[in-house]
């Protein structure tokens, strides 16, 4: 991880520790479907998309000083 991303959020690290979890555990017991996989990557972009967004968001809320 960079960083930016060691630094970052919990759920970010959360997610990160899932994400190598399941390529290691994919590595270890044989391949997974490819079904599985498309759908694993389509909903880890979903979580990262969505995490970046509220952190921009936060950003700019205290930068604006609506948020504390």
């Amino acid at each position: 991880l960079s960083t930016a991303e060691r630094t970052g959020s919990p759920v970010f690290h959360t997610l990160w520790s899932y994400v190598l979890g399941y390529m290691r555990t994919s590595l270890i017991h044989g391949s997974p479907s490819p079904r599985g996989v498309r759908m694993f990557v389509i909903l880890s972009c979903h979580a990262l998309y969505i995490y970046r967004s509220l952190d921009n968001l936060s950003v700019m809320l205290r930068y604006n000083g609506l948020l504390a």
